[in-house]
C-alpha cells in the first residue's frame, strides 16, 4: 500500500505494514482491518480492494456523520514496464466487491447460527470412554 501524507509526499509501506486507514473513519476502520483480514501475509491488489470495500462499507454503516457513499477506490498497479500506474476502479468493479462482501457477511452469519444451534458440533466425534474397571 502507498500512504499519501500530502499531495507531494508518499511512502510505500513494507511487508509488515500493508494497511492504513487515514482520515475520519480511522478509529472504526483500523480495528476492523486487523480483525477481518489482515494476518501476517500481504494481500494482492484484488484482495486489498475487497478489504477496502468491506472496510468502507463497515465504516459507512457504523459511523453516521463520518464518511458516506458512494464508495470510490483507486489503486496503483504495475504496468507492463514495471512502473506503478494509478487506476480508478469503475463502479461495476466496486459493485462486484460489494456483492462479495455481502456473501462473506452471509457466510459469517450462517456460521454463527450453526454455532448457536449446535449444528457445528454434530460432526464432532464422541470422546473416548475409559476402559471398564479404571477410575479417574
Amino acid at each position: 500500500m502507498l500512504r499519501l501524507r500530502r499531495a507531494d509526499s508518499a511512502r510505500l509501506l513494507d511487508r509488515h505494514h500493508f494497511y492504513i486507514a487515514p482520515g475520519i473513519g480511522k478509529q472504526s476502520a483500523d480495528p476492523f482491518l486487523r480483525f477481518v483480514f489482515c494476518g501476517d501475509s500481504q494481500p494482492n491488489v484484488r484482495e486489498a480492494v475487497f478489504l477496502a470495500t468491506w472496510t468502507l462499507d463497515h465504516v459507512i454503516e457504523t459511523n453516521p456523520g463520518g464518511i458516506a457513499g458512494p464508495i470510490r477506490i483507486a489503486v496503483f498497479e504495475l504496468d507492463a514496464n514495471g512502473a506503478y500506474r494509478p487506476r480508478m476502479l469503475p463502479e461495476d468493479e466496486i459493485t462486484e466487491h460489494q456483492q462479495a462482501v455481502e456473501s462473506a457477511e452471509t457466510a459469517l452469519r450462517r456460521w454463527r447460527d450453526d454455532m448457536q444451534s449446535g449444528q457445528a458440533a454434530e460432526d464432532t466425534p464422541r470422546p473416548p470412554t475409559a476402559p471398564a474397571g479404571t477410575s479417574r
